[in-house]
């Protein structure tokens, strides 16, 4: 379940960002791909978890748990940052529940239901 941000707690964010991107601060350069110092002066755009509501699963506490960032940001957070620990999440709780993908046999094989002759006829099994 997606847990967004209240819109007291998106003014109470702004208010603190006064609309300029948050990232790099509070060490956080690493998830955004920047420099350790290095901030960003762009108009701040996106709410950001802090850490991946996905990955999280409770309610939201506080503005502390979110920045305030521009739009490039929260895209290279989400697509570098969050995206891979979120399948692989996905995936360890797919192996605890005994959820396998689903294949498709070999063509030809017994399993496909089908059977081709030398001949070049192809039949059902």
């Amino acid at each position: 379940m997606r847990h967004n941000f209240t819109v007291t707690q998106q003014k109470d964010m702004r208010k603190r960002s006064q609309d300029i991107c948050e990232a790099g601060k509070w060490e956080t350069e690493a998830f955004y791909g920047m420099a350790p110092g290095e901030t960003c002066k762009r108009p701040a755009e996106a709410f950001d978890h802090v850490t991946a509501d996905a990955l999280k699963r409770t309610k939201i506490q506080s503005i502390d748990e979110g920045l305030h960032v521009c739009g490039v940001h929260h895209h290279i957070k989400t697509q570098s940052h969050d995206m891979p620990k979120i399948r692989k999440a996905k995936r360890i709780d797919d192996e605890r529940h005994g959820v396998k993908a689903q294949s498709r046999p070999i063509p030809g094989s017994k399993a496909s239901g089908w059977k081709k002759s030398f001949s070049g006829e192809v039949t059902r099994r």
